[in-house]
């Protein structure tokens, strides 16, 4: 590049720079990125999904029976939800899963859960997406645990892995199920 183009871009690159810092600065201060602190203690509500191989409806009244249960999103197209589904049958043994296959076709969840297993108690089909806004969704995979009064007590924004598994998931899973299961 000749020095004169390189001096009309500079001002855009700057520009760049300093947009970038500032996005990041706004949305990571002082954040936990995979865990979304503004969900705790809401109760889900708002969607009423067709069930997975069920007639009845999957609703959010599923998710306050008085249990601390796991709600999981995933999708078939989704190569990390089916490296994190090992994880997910290991805590099935421990509590309650239910899925939300999110803008995928059901078809496709059930040949995804018939090569990877099934964790899930029932499992919700959304295909079009209309959990996104009523769970906070901003992709596939994502975790809530949800206490014995049906409201959030975390939702967790990435894959799961075993050390969280391990050190967040199950220890609060354990801590909601000897608690009143409130959790503010």
């Amino acid at each position: 590049m000749n020095r004169q183009k390189l001096i009309r871009m500079l001002p855009l690159l700057i520009m760049f720079i300093l947009s970038s810092a500032l996005g990041l600065g706004l949305f990571n201060k002082g954040k936990n990125v995979e865990i979304d602190q503004h969900s705790n203690g809401k109760k889900i509500s708002g969607f009423e999904l067709p069930s997975l191989g069920k007639e009845a409806m999957f609703t959010p009244e599923l998710f306050s029976g008085g249990k601390v249960m796991v709600v999981n999103v995933f999708a078939s197209w989704c190569v990390p939800c089916a490296q994190e589904n090992d994880l997910l049958m290991k805590l099935a043994q421990k509590v309650n899963i239910y899925g939300i296959a999110w803008k995928d076709k059901p078809a496709d969840a059930f040949t995804f859960l018939k090569e990877n297993g099934n964790p899930y108690q029932e499992i919700g089909i959304d295909e079009e997406g209309k959990t996104t806004i009523p769970m906070a969704i901003t992709g596939v995979p994502e975790t809530y645990i949800i206490d014995k009064n049906g409201a959030i007590a975390l939702h967790y924004k990435l894959p799961l892995t075993e050390e969280v598994l391990n050190s967040l998931i199950i220890p609060l899973v354990k801590k909601l199920n000897t608690e009143n299961a409130k959790v503010h």
